[in-house]
């Protein structure tokens, strides 16, 4: 992961979250899930992914508009 990079870390009361973005062409066939915690995997948009929070098909992370500044 030498395209790697931490965006930023969100506390939230004893717990934290660090958010990467890895800019880098990847085949999503190519990824190993882990069965327990992602069910797929596809490449959208930043607009598809705000219309898939919206409709509650993503997780509407308070950060995903400071994604956008990547």
């Amino acid at each position: 992961m030498s395209k790697a990079r931490l965006a930023f870390t969100v506390k939230k009361g004893d717990s934290f979250c660090d958010v990467w973005v890895l800019r880098q062409n990847i085949d999503t066939g190519d990824c190993k899930l882990q069965a327990e915690e992602v069910s797929a995997v596809k490449w959208v948009s930043s607009d598809e992914i705000r219309r898939m929070a919206a409709q509650g098909t993503f997780w509407a992370y308070r950060y995903l508009d400071d994604l956008s500044s990547f």
